[in-house]
């Protein structure tokens, strides 16, 4: 495991890592523990880690290279708000709980890949403040799309394309009415 502020605050710029590379022999990533490492631009997860913590890279704005292993079961509230240099992101379908803003302020994103679990707790809750989003993809396997799954008017003010795979067997009423008939389905 990776502890609580183990690489946390304290770097300037030019301290701060810039490319990590998690050991094999990690399962977890505690709370903070990159939180405010301005420098960091990539991150390599290791299979092996299931749980990414609260503000675990809070604010690591340059963080532009990240891949979430097919390991990882959890990832809480605000995991990688202020990220905003990345510019797409895949949440596998291991995934069975996303916290709250877990993508918070993400402005760089344009496009997302999620899980049903992230459907269930709503888009607009896991990436708010993201408005650079284009384009979302439900994983395969999500079986169905909640009401409100995209959270409220404006959540979304670039969103253009929502691919849903064939798995899909329900879409509730008004689950894509935020967008006024504006994105394609």
């Amino acid at each position: 495991t990776i502890g609580s502020y183990a690489f946390a605050q304290g770097f300037e710029d030019e301290t701060c890592p810039t490319h990590v590379t998690i050991p094999n022999s990690v399962t977890g990533i505690c709370a903070y523990a990159f939180y405010n490492c301005p420098g960091l631009k990539s991150v390599t997860i290791p299979e092996g880690v299931v749980h990414i913590g609260t503000e675990a890279f809070l604010d690591c704005r340059n963080l532009t290279e990240l891949a979430i292993p097919s390991s990882v079961k959890q990832i809480d509230s605000r995991a990688f708000s202020d990220c905003r240099g990345l510019t797409e992101i895949t949440i596998p379908g291991s995934v069975t709980n996303v916290g709250s803003s877990a993508f918070f302020r993400c402005q760089g994103l344009a496009s997302v890949t999620v899980p049903a679990c992230v459907l269930g707790t709503g888009l607009g809750s896991v990436f708010p403040g993201a408005s650079s989003i284009t384009n979302v993809v439900l994983s395969e396997g999500v079986q169905s799309i909640p009401r409100n799954a995209f959270g409220w008017s404006g959540s979304f003010p670039k969103l253009e394309h929502v691919l849903i795979p064939a798995s899909v067997t329900n879409i509730d009423t008004e689950a894509f009415s935020v967008f006024h008939g504006r994105v394609a389905v």
